[in-house]
């Protein structure tokens, strides 16, 4: 069962982000707006069927929208699976080096960041413009360009 997000902005905040990361993970594993390959199981699916899955486990305010460390993932791998931890971080191990992941383990662990202190409204914007550039570099029109064509 998903974990509930009992602050409204935080919510909004992940919705963005995981929207964007589900978006650029399809563009840049299959080039559609609709498909990507799980980063665990290495399967193609459904853009109903991904979730942006983490890394680590826990969802802090630290990792919670970390780029680097957050891809499509299916649902299975995420939920299911619990994230298949194990074969995730092998990956991202030999994506960014075994020194840079463990770094970032240990600062994740180590560092503690308050709902108060971050700008969830500021980070809606953001993803939503990260994701549009995303599109566009993939020679994609957004949403809002094609309601209005």
């Amino acid at each position: 069962m998903a974990k509930i997000i009992a602050d409204k902005d935080k919510k909004k905040a992940w919705d963005a982000f995981s929207h964007f990361i589900r978006i650029r993970d399809c563009l840049r594993t299959t080039g559609t707006t609709f498909h990507a390959i799980c980063i665990t199981c290495g399967r193609r699916h459904h853009w109903d069927y991904l979730d942006a899955g983490h890394c680590f486990a826990g969802r802090t305010n630290v990792k919670l929208l970390n780029e680097k460390f957050v891809h499509a993932q299916c649902k299975y791998c995420n939920q299911v699976c619990n994230g298949k931890l194990k074969k995730y971080r092998g990956i991202m191990e030999d994506k960014y080096g075994i020194d840079f992941v463990d770094r970032q383990y240990a600062r994740f662990k180590r560092i503690v960041i308050h709902n108060r202190d971050i700008n969830w409204t500021g980070r809606v914007a953001r993803y939503k413009r990260k994701e549009e550039r995303e599109l566009r570099r993939h020679g994609h029109r957004t949403l809002v360009e094609r309601l209005t064509t």
